[in-house]
């Protein structure tokens, strides 16, 4: 996090050989857009499969104790109902504020800012460097983050489910932020300021993100701390003592309580932490090493900075590592107390999120190390990276059909309860039963609470 490329003597990697850098930038900045070009493709095919997104499950809880309490009431409600997720309530009310057609165009707005804060960060990280790197940098993250997440398209994934956009893609977006506050120029105090703002923002947006936060704002921390930069500690400060303060806010929501008794019986925190860090160790063989061909990318943009900065302190980026591999383990941890088990395949978004980050810095730091090296590594990881983007491309094209059977079916039962308020029904639907977002059971929460949004008095779906 803190690659200091402000150097007035900051060169390439060939800098002894002119001949060659005079050859290597231009050449980067070719394949750099090239790869830019693939990325982007990549994503918006991903925007696209997002535009078949419907409100399902907790959609329709949210905004249905919206209608009923509004919005401040809403926010105690599900307070001292549910848990204590203080800005997911909030973020959640603002799209339900304007309707359910606002699912399909979360996902897609979700991506765009995301890769815009990328863009902007990696810009004040490397603003001496070509900017089609920093941008290419920048919507890799976003790319390899989404394109290695399990299940990420399934119905109730991470992005095809306006809640689990919210809770687990937004928190992302604002760590995303919140990394480009240590690069650059301007004011401590505001950079502070907006530090605690962005980190308060995403530490009530769920607990696993929470837990990832609050290792990575503690390490980030002790990291400033070790390098001797105290500009740079005032903003991590600013950072891990909102992180605590928002962790207070959640754990005291008298919400906790009742939610923890739906819940089977927890198992003791020092089991619950050896489960997380089991998970983690496997989660990189089972997924990473099968799934993970984004990573490749990943790789070749770290190794690139990393060679465009032979002078980098590469203290930085092993401590940043450590940082992210800090709160890789410990996003596993809430699920393993909670429930018991792994973190559903949704929240490991945020878990991916910090396993890319891990990826990257450890490639810079080893880019800096041996920038010759990279010479020969750089054009092999941009081939398998294009093809992995391409072939991302292709798999998730041939996705969309599943969307629009999904959206149209949705929509169908849209118009059949807008149509009989205040009514028993029985809707035959074996879709919404498969994929267990309604069941045949009238009183299942997911039953009442479609009901609740739409007015009706009951609901039972048939095969």
């Amino acid at each position: 996090m803190f690659l200091d490329t402000n150097q007035a003597d900051d060169k390439p990697s060939f800098a002894n050989e002119p001949h060659i850098q005079s050859r290597a930038v231009p050449r980067l900045r070719a394949v750099c857009a090239a790869l830019l070009l693939a990325v982007v493709v990549a994503l918006s095919v991903y925007a696209w499969r997002g535009w078949y997104t419907r409100y399902i499950t907790d959609d329709f809880c949210t905004a249905s104790a919206l209608q009923k309490y509004g919005f401040a009431g809403a926010m105690k409600f599900h307070r001292q109902t549910w848990s204590g997720r203080y800005s997911y309530y909030v973020a959640k009310a603002i799209p339900e504020a304007i309707g359910r057609g606002t699912a399909r165009f979360v996902p897609g707005v979700m991506i765009v800012l995301w890769c815009a804060a990328g863009v902007w960060t990696f810009r004040r990280i490397t603003p001496s460097q070509p900017r089609v790197l920093a941008a290419l940098s920048g919507v890799a993250v976003v790319f390899a983050t989404i394109d290695g997440t399990p299940d990420v398209l399934t119905v109730g994934g991470p992005l095809v489910w306006e809640t689990g956009v919210i809770t687990y893609m937004l928190p992302l977006v604002l760590y995303t932020l919140w990394a480009g506050l240590f690069f650059g120029t301007g004011s401590i105090l505001w950079r502070s300021v907006a530090a605690a703002v962005l980190l308060f923002a995403a530490g009530g947006l769920s607990e696993t993100s929470l837990a990832g936060q609050g290792a990575v704002t503690t390490a980030v921390f002790l990291a400033t701390i070790l390098l001797r930069r105290s500009d740079l500690t005032r903003i991590a400060a600013t950072g891990l003592v909102t992180t605590l303060l928002s962790l207070l806010l959640v754990v005291t929501a008298p919400g906790n309580a009742v939610r923890m008794l739906r819940l089977p019986p927890q198992p003791p925190l020092l089991s619950a932490v050896e489960s997380a860090l089991r998970l983690s160790y496997d989660y990189i063989g089972s997924i990473a090493f099968t799934d993970g061909t984004s990573l490749l990318l990943i790789l070749f943009c770290g190794m690139a900075l990393g060679s465009l900065n032979p002078r980098l302190d590469v203290r930085a980026p092993l401590l940043v590592s450590v940082a992210a591999v800090g709160a890789y383990i410990a996003t596993f941890l809430p699920s393993t107390w909670m429930l018991g088990m792994g973190p559903p395949p949704r929240a490991l978004h945020v878990t991916n999120f910090f396993l890319v980050a891990t990826v990257l810095t450890l490639a810079i730091a080893l880019g800096a190390v041996k920038p010759q090296a990279m010479r020969l590594a750089l054009p092999i990881l941009a081939a398998l990276a294009f093809i992995a983007a391409i072939h991302s491309t292709v798999v998730t094209t041939r996705t969309i059909q599943d969307g629009v059977v999904g959206a149209a079916e949705m929509d169908r039962i849209d118009a059949i309860m807008r149509a009989h308020p205040g009514e028993r029904m029985v809707i035959h639907s074996p879709w919404t039963i498969a994929n267990r977002i309604l069941v045949s059971e009238p009183e299942f929460w997911t039953n009442r609470c479609i009901c609740d949004f739409y007015g009706v008095r009951a609901l039972r779906i048939t095969h």
